[in-house]
């Protein structure tokens, strides 16, 4: 065989193995940036800790002015590096520091936390309360206790009935066992008069023992 041939031939193989070490590596990331990683979701950082969406909202009543704003921000696949910055826009205010921040977005106070932290349970500033199911279809209850710290108390009607979307929350198996029984309903704190009385964002439900706790 030719020996230029053989040597290109070899030259390409260094090159490629070269190439496939640096991808390895990381030393290419995606749009070229050094920075640039991909993110799934919402990030603030606050107080030097880094914070994600933990898909809950906090509804517990509010007083006060907020603690900061989000003044920066990057592109939505890269990781805040700078205090007060997102990598969802800028201008939003801000509660709470030491790894836990609500932050207003849309006129709700979206829970960011420690991305370094697994959240086990829902947020004790998620709202919810005790009732008992009174119909299936579509799905009612009678609220028993609605603690006085959430919004939306003002929004049950007279009778205190709620309807509850459960769709994606629970199997309708279950759900068709549920009359009668006592649950604690978690919620974003949404009680909508135009949807008279109905919750549509609920994050969970679970029955509850004859003592009120948790089954």
């Amino acid at each position: 065989m030719n020996k230029n041939l053989i040597a290109s031939l070899i030259s390409l193989v260094i090159l490629i193995n070269c190439l496939t070490a640096c991808a390895n590596m990381g030393i290419f990331k995606e749009g070229g940036d050094s920075n640039s990683e991909k993110v799934e979701t919402r990030m603030v950082k606050v107080g030097g800790i880094v914070c994600k969406d933990s898909g809950y909202v906090s509804s517990v009543l509010r007083c006060g002015t907020p603690d900061g704003t989000i003044k920066t921000t990057v592109k939505a696949n890269q990781v805040p590096t700078n205090d007060d910055e997102s990598n969802f826009g800028k201008g939003f205010e801000y509660q709470g520091r030491e790894g836990v921040v609500h932050v207003l977005i849309d006129g709700e106070y979206v829970i960011f936390i420690d991305v370094d932290k697994k959240l086990t349970d829902i947020p004790s500033s998620v709202a919810n309360f005790e009732g008992e199911i009174s119909s299936i279809n579509p799905v009612k209850i009678k609220v028993i206790d609605y603690p006085d710290m959430y919004a939306g108390k003002s929004e049950i009607g007279a009778d205190g009935v709620l309807e509850l979307n459960l769709k994606g929350v629970l199997a309708q198996s279950d759900i068709d066992n549920l009359t009668g029984k006592k649950v604690r309903v978690w919620f974003d704190g949404n009680i909508d008069d135009i949807t008279k009385g109905r919750l549509d964002k609920i994050y969970k439900v679970q029955e509850l023992l004859s003592d009120s706790s948790i089954k």
